[in-house]
């Protein structure tokens, strides 16, 4: 599933956090407001 999870739901280029059922454990956001500062 986690396949799946990446190619519909966690994309590369835009993730679709809010669909996501493991968000709690993702750290792209984190990641993402560092690079924009």
């Amino acid at each position: 599933w986690l396949i799946l999870h990446g190619r519909y739901v966690c994309k590369a280029r835009k993730p679709d956090c809010p669909a996501c059922p493991i968000v709690d454990l993702c750290e792209y956001r984190s990641k993402t407001r560092l690079e924009n500062r």
